[in-house]
């Protein structure tokens, strides 16, 4: 298996990697596109994502946000967030999603954008409010959350999972694996177990007409403006 980290965030990160994504990898099958969702502490005054942006920008580097480490998917969603908002939030790495989502609901950081199966009970329980799921449409399961395309923002936040093989295997060993692997993607149950998780089989594609940042970003900001070794530094 290969995630988004593993294939396509550390490549630009780390000057040396022991393995080269393209040259090593081969991709036989998507098993799962897992959106991530904008979340805040339930006692933050903020009730949208157009509140909470108007927020930070009152108090510039005084709110903060949690991710799941440097360099992650998380992380990089944060920073563009932080573009294309035109706010000033400061980062909390912590060792993984586990240890920032307690910390996240008891109020020591303020928000996040996380895989929607790990927040979403936690939003369902009141623990955590919800701003908007970082996709272009919304989310089957969570029809009620809105997008942060809706406010005006296209931010887009998710973790793929892939499957693959190393390259020095046969094609034909390849194609054999991406046959098994559509039988079984396409089982109902399968899908009806990924859509309760907040995950589909493929990424929602982004209508052509969808909104800039308008009123939320500042104008002429780019999606990410950061050179990307310099979030590790």
């Amino acid at each position: 298996m290969g995630s988004t980290t593993t294939l396509s965030i550390n490549p630009h990160l780390f000057a040396k990697l022991p393995y080269d994504a393209q040259r090593d990898y081969a991709a036989v099958t998507q098993v799962a596109f897992v959106p991530h969702i904008l979340v805040a502490n339930a006692s933050l005054p903020a009730r949208n994502l157009r509140e909470f942006i108007a927020l930070a920008k009152q108090q510039p580097g005084t709110i903060n946000y949690a991710s799941a480490g440097n360099g992650t998917p998380h992380h990089i969603a944060g920073e563009m967030f932080k573009q294309m908002a035109g706010v000033d939030l400061v980062h909390v790495p912590y060792k993984g999603t586990g240890p920032a989502l307690p910390d996240l609901i008891s109020g020591q950081v303020s928000f996040m954008s996380v895989e929607m199966l790990a927040a979403m009970p936690h939003v369902l329980s009141g623990k955590l409010r919800a701003y908007g799921v970082a996709t272009p449409q919304r989310i089957p399961s969570a029809p009620d959350i809105p997008t942060v395309a809706e406010p005006g923002c296209r931010l887009r936040g998710h973790r793929v999972v892939r499957r693959g093989r190393a390259r020095r295997h046969p094609a034909r060993d390849r194609r054999a694996a991406r046959a098994g692997d559509r039988q079984g993607r396409c089982s109902p149950d399968l899908q009806e177990r990924l859509s309760k998780l907040g995950a589909t089989r493929r990424a929602a594609r982004r209508p052509s007409s969808a909104p800039s940042c308008a009123a939320n970003t500042r104008s002429g900001a780019r999606p990410c403006a950061t050179p990307a070794r310099r979030l590790i530094e």
